[in-house]
């Protein structure tokens, strides 16, 4: 480390220009001394951090979190025995491409590792996105941070940060999702169905027998399904990562309301192509695309008359086409 390096040479330095000027045997044998203490160092060290070395250490992080939550880096030895550190240097990567931003995060560790060492940090957790974490190699130092060994560090970790839901008032065409129409169910039984007469193949479970007496013909139900107003939510995105983290609020929130009172629905992604949400993993789903920007080839899905609800950082509105 360049710090203690400097530290060591200005007093290395003090010390000779001590000897020059206090020219007494006390002097050399210090000036002496201090020139044997790295050689020392690197002599006590060197078994632990080319064990450290052939050992290796891995890193892993928790696989998701809201946005704002602090990021807890494990480190652990890959072989799960204690490990002994002089001084381990970590660099660290940190890239967040749907809020562009990208850091690099320092951190140094003495000691040792018999039980799981948690680093805490909130590098570019404070916006949404996939926060990507890459690592090549970390640096073994002695005990005076002079000497080090470069070893291999197999880091690679995405975490997905996803926003806090913001509440918001839906509008009652939203929350209701009214039924315009029916269509016929494939198989199995519906509280709602229509009458007609019998035909070869129908199943004798499906006729209406009062009816059918009153009529003296065989009179079927025919199972159907209700036909909702197709409902799609888009998003209003812009380039500031603030702005995008107070659409996305009111969106998880928006979405996850919708989920509970059972109202299918589809999200646009920024190429135009919709994605049906039938749940609340499908919203995780969603956005998960978002920030790895996995669109673009897909045909866009056209609807019959949807009602459209475009939500942005600042204003909330419902328009049809």
């Amino acid at each position: 480390m360049l710090k203690n390096i400097s530290v060591y040479l200005a007093v290395l330095a003090s010390v000779f220009v001590f000897s020059i000027f206090y020219y007494e045997w006390f002097s050399w044998y210090l000036l002496i001394l201090l020139l044997c203490v790295p050689l020392l160092s690197l002599i006590l060290s060197l078994p632990f951090m080319v064990y450290t070395c052939v050992t290796g250490v891995s890193i892993s992080a928790q696989d998701e979190l809201a946005a704002g939550e602090l990021l807890c880096l494990r480190i652990v030895p890959n072989k799960g025995r204690k490990l002994f550190c002089p001084f381990i240097k970590f660099n660290l990567s940190f890239v967040n491409r749907f809020a562009t931003q990208k850091r690099t995060v320092k951190f140094l560790y003495s000691g040792s590792i018999d039980n799981p060492i948690f680093v805490k940090t909130d590098a570019l957790t404070h916006n949404c996105g996939m926060v990507e974490i890459n690592a090549k190699y970390c640096k073994i130092y002695d005990f005076l941070g002079i000497f080090f060994i470069p070893a291999k560090l197999c880091c690679h970790i995405e975490v997905v940060v996803n926003p806090q839901p913001q509440v918001v008032n839906l509008p009652v065409d939203v929350v209701e999702n009214k039924v315009i129409s029916y269509k016929k169910k494939p198989n199995g039984y519906a509280d709602e169905y229509e009458l007609r007469n019998y035909q070869k193949g129908d199943s004798l479970k499906n006729i209406h027998w009062k009816i059918s007496a009153r009529h003296n013909d065989l009179i079927v139900k025919e199972p159907s399904v209700p036909v909702c107003r197709p409902l799609v939510l888009t998003l209003a995105l812009t380039q500031n990562p603030k702005e995008n983290n107070t659409t996305l609020s009111k969106y998880m929130y928006s979405a996850y309301s919708l989920c509970e009172k059972n109202v299918e629905f589809y999200t646009a992604l920024p190429n135009g192509e919709l994605c049906e949400i039938n749940a609340k993993n499908d919203v995780k789903s969603f956005l998960l695309r978002l920030y790895k920007n996995e669109y673009g080839s897909k045909v866009v899905q056209a609807l019959d008359n949807p009602l459209i609800y475009n939500i942005a950082h600042n204003t909330e509105a419902v328009s049809t086409q």
